[in-house]
C-alpha cells in the first residue's frame, strides 16, 4: 500500500501554504512564480500562510486577483524580498466590494540600500512601492477596503506604502524604513483610514506624504488618523558627515508633509530629528494635532519646526503640544496673508515669528519650554 503525503492544497477549502505550491523561503532561490500560483489559487474568505521567519525572493510583484476579497495573509514572521525595482505586494481591488484583506506579521523588503555610501545609493533604484493600493490615476474608484494589517513592515522602496482611494483600512503595529517616502497618499478619497502605533523612520525624503491629485473628479484626502505613531530621522543619509546632513535642506527631511488633504489628525505622536516635522502646504485644511512631542534633534540645522507653506491653509490646530526645540523659531508661517485661521492652544515650547503668524491666527496660553 502506498501513501501519500497531504498538503494544505489537497483539501478544499484549507489554508493555502504556500510551500506546497513550490516555495523556498532560503533567501535565494526565486519564488515568485510559487508565491503567485499561491496567490491566484486562494479563494475568498481563504488564507495564506507563510511558514516562520523564512526570506522569499522575488523578481517581479506579487499580486492578489483584484476581484478576491476577505483573504488573511500570515506571514509568521517572514519576508517578501523583492530583488526588482516595481513593487513588492499588490493588494489593489476591483472596487469596495472586494478587498476586505487582514495581514498578519510579514515583512515586504525591496532593493535600495538601507545606509547609503554615496549619492546614488542615496538616491535608491527603486520606482516601487512595497504595498501598493491603488491606481495611481484619476478615478476615485476604492482600490482598498476595510483591510487590516498588523505588525508589517516596508522598507528600502520607493514608497513604503501607496494609497489611493483607499477607505476605513487600519495599521496596527509595524512601520515604513528606509524607503524614500514612508507612506505616500496619494489622494483619490483615501479616507478615514487608522494608524496606531506606527512608526516611519528614517525615510529619505518624507515619512509622509500626502497629496490630493487633481485630475478629472479625484477627490482629495481626508479623515485619516495617527495615533501615538512615531515619526523620526526621515531625512536624507550622507555618509561623509557621521551620518546625516551637516546643511539645512528645505525640499525634504519632513515628518509629515500635507498637501491638499483635509482633517487629518494625529493624536499623542512623536516626532523626532526633521529638517521641518510638519509641513502643512497649499490648501491643507482642517488638520489637527494634539498632545504630541517634537524634537529637532539637530539645533539650527534641523530646527524640526511646523512650517506652513503655500496657500490657502487654514484652521489647523496645534494642541497641548510640546516643543523641545524653543531656542529656534519652531512655528512658521512664510505666507501669512493667505494661510489665515490657524490656532496654537495650551502648547508649549512654541517660538514664533511674530511676522509670519498669518491673519486671524489664534494663540491661548502659549508657554516657555520647562
Amino acid at each position: 500500500m502506498s501513501l501519500t503525503k497531504a498538503t494544505y492544497a489537497m483539501i478544499d477549502g484549507a489554508p493555502i501554504n504556500v510551500v506546497d505550491y513550490g516555495a523556498v523561503g532560503d533567501g535565494t532561490s526565486d519564488d515568485t512564480l510559487a508565491l503567485q500560483a499561491a496567490f491566484d489559487a486562494v479563494q475568498n474568505r481563504g488564507c495564506i500562510v507563510f511558514p516562520p521567519s523564512k526570506t522569499f525572493k522575488t523578481t517581479s510583484v506579487i499580486v492578489m486577483p483584484p476581484s478576491t476579497f476577505r483573504v488573511v495573509i500570515q506571514g509568521n514572521g517572514s519576508t517578501i524580498l523583492a530583488t526588482h525595482n516595481g513593487n513588492g505586494l499588490d493588494l489593489t481591488s476591483t472596487n469596495e466590494n472586494f478587498s476586505r484583506f487582514a495581514v498578519y506579521n510579514l515583512t515586504i523588503q525591496g532593493p535600495n540600500v538601507s545606509f547609503p555610501n554615496s549619492p546614488s545609493e542615496l538616491a535608491g533604484t527603486s520606482t516601487g512601492a512595497g504595498l501598493k493600493m491603488g491606481y495611481n490615476n484619476t478615478s476615485n474608484t476604492a482600490a482598498g477596503y476595510l483591510c487590516t494589517f498588523v505588525n508589517c513592515t516596508f522598507t528600502n522602496f520607493y514608497q513604503g506604502v501607496y494609497l489611493q482611494a483607499v477607505l476605513l483600512c487600519n495599521f496596527i503595529g509595524g512601520g515604513a524604513f528606509f524607503n524614500q517616502y514612508g507612506m505616500f497618499i496619494d489622494g483619490g478619497q483615501t479616507n478615514a483610514n487608522n494608524f496606531r502605533s506606527f512608526s516611519l523612520r528614517q525615510n529619505r525624503i518624507t515619512g509622509l506624504y500626502s497629496s490630493g491629485r487633481t485630475g478629472g473628479s479625484l477627490s482629495n484626502a481626508t479623515s485619516n488618523t495617527f495615533e501615538g505613531c512615531t515619526f523620526e530621522t526621515n531625512i536624507p543619509y550622507d555618509s561623509s558627515t557621521g551620518g546625516y546632513p551637516s546643511t539645512f535642506d528645505s525640499t525634504k527631511g519632513y515628518g509629515i508633509h500635507l498637501k491638499n488633504s483635509y482633517g487629518f489628525i494625529f493624536n499623542a505622536c512623536y516626532f523626532e530629528n526633521h529638517n521641518y516635522n510638519i509641513v502643512l502646504d497649499d490648501s491643507a485644511d482642517n488638520n489637527t494635532v494634539n498632545d504630541t512631542y517634537f524634537t529637532g534633534g539637530g539645533g539650527s540645522v534641523r530646527p524640526g519646526a511646523v512650517l506652513i507653506t503655500g496657500s490657502s491653509c487654514a484652521n489647523n490646530v496645534l494642541n497641548n503640544c510640546v516643543m523641545f526645540n524653543g531656542s529656534v523659531v519652531n512655528y512658521i508661517n512664510d505666507n501669512p496673508t493667505s494661510n489665515t485661521y490657524n490656532q496654537v492652544l495650551d502648547c508649549s515650547g512654541v517660538n514664533f515669528d511674530p511676522a509670519g503668524l498669518g491673519l486671524y491666527t489664534y494663540i491661548r496660553n502659549a508657554r516657555k519650554s520647562q
